[in-house]
């Protein structure tokens, strides 16, 4: 299992088990570490999940994907942000 750093790990890891339990691999998680490392880095001592978290990593994850384009893709956004 990947180390990682923020107050959910032991949620995070026992997802992962339980979904590598059923064939899933482990390297398909790419985004859960991800998250880990927003919630390590912005809310280091959040133990609860909430909403504010949520919304600050997509809106994070967005600006990533934005910035590597370098440009945004407004209709591929408006779609993203509908679902």
């Amino acid at each position: 299992m990947r180390m990682l750093k923020n107050c959910f790990v032991g949620q995070i890891n026992n997802f992962i088990a339980h979904r590598c339990s059923f064939g899933n691999k482990e390297t398909s998680y790419t985004a859960l570490a991800e998250f880990d490392a927003f919630c390590a880095r912005h809310y280091p001592y959040e133990q609860i999940l909430t909403k504010e978290l949520a919304i600050g990593n997509n809106v994070h994850q967005l600006a990533v994907k934005a910035n590597a384009l370098g440009f945004i893709d407004a209709p591929k956004l408006d779609t993203e942000m509908r679902e």
